[in-house]
C-alpha cells in the first residue's frame, strides 16, 4: 500500500465505553490518548464526524465570505452534501480517478482556474500519498483549502504522519463501523492551531 501502514490501535473499546459513562478525568485520559496516538494537540471532539465537517464550512464561510463553492467528487456520503447544502455553498462536482480514488487532476486543475473556491474536500480510501501531495501542492498554489475526509480510515498513517495532518483541516468518524468506534463520536484535526 505504497508504505502506508494502519497503526496498532491502542485505545481499546472499554476506553471507548468508560468515555461515555464515567468521569472528566476518565474523559481527559481518554482524549489524552487520542492526541498521543495522532501526535497532536489540535483535535476537537464532536458528537459525530459529518458535525465536525458542518462546523469546519461555517468557520470557512465566516474567514472568507467571497468564497461560496466547494469541491468534491460525488464519491461520499450524502450526509456529506447535506452539511455542504446546510452551509448554504454551492458544490461543484468533479470526477473520481479510478486509479488513485482522488480528483482527477486535469479536471480539478481547470475547475480551480475558473473559479474562486472555498475549499476541496477529499475522502480518503484508497489514496496514494504521492497522488495526495500532486493536489496538495497545486490547491497551495491557488489558495485552496483542502478538507480530508478521513472518516473511515482512522490510523491511516505514511512515514508516522497520520494521513489528513497535511491537509487544513480533515475528520473523522468514531461510528460503530469504524477502525476506532464510540459507537457515534467524530474528531476533526485543525493543521493550523488558531482554528
Amino acid at each position: 500500500m505504497n508504505n502506508i501502514s494502519r497503526f496498532n490501535v491502542k485505545v481499546t473499546f472499554f476506553d471507548v465505553i468508560r468515555f461515555f459513562f464515567t468521569s472528566k478525568k476518565d474523559y481527559e485520559n481518554f482524549k489524552f490518548k487520542i492526541y498521543r496516538l495522532i501526535n497532536s494537540r489540535s483535535l476537537t471532539f464532536f458528537s459525530q464526524g459529518r458535525v465536525g465537517l458542518y462546523k469546519i464550512l461555517n468557520l470557512l464561510k465566516k474567514k472568507y465570505p467571497s468564497k461560496k463553492t466547494v469541491i468534491i467528487t460525488p464519491y461520499t456520503l450524502t450526509e456529506v452534501i447535506n452539511c455542504l447544502n446546510y452551509s448554504d455553498l454551492k458544490i461543484i462536482y468533479v470526477d473520481i480517478d479510478i486509479k488513485t480514488g482522488l480528483p482527477e487532476y486535469k479536471k480539478l486543475k481547470n475547475i480551480l482556474n475558473k473559479k474562486k473556491n472555498l475549499a476541496l474536500i477529499i475522502t480518503h480510501l484508497f489514496t496514494k500519498n504521492k497522488d495526495f501531495q500532486k493536489i496538495l501542492k497545486l490547491c497551495r498554489r491557488k489558495q485552496i483549502k483542502i478538507i480530508s475526509d478521513n472518516a473511515i480510515n482512522f490510523g491511516l498513517k505514511k512515514s508516522d504522519i497520520f494521513f489528513g495532518k497535511e491537509s487544513d483541516f480533515s475528520f473523522y468518524s468514531l461510528n460503530y463501523q469504524k477502525n476506532l468506534s464510540s459507537i457515534l463520536g467524530g474528531i476533526v484535526h485543525c493543521k493550523n492551531k488558531k482554528d
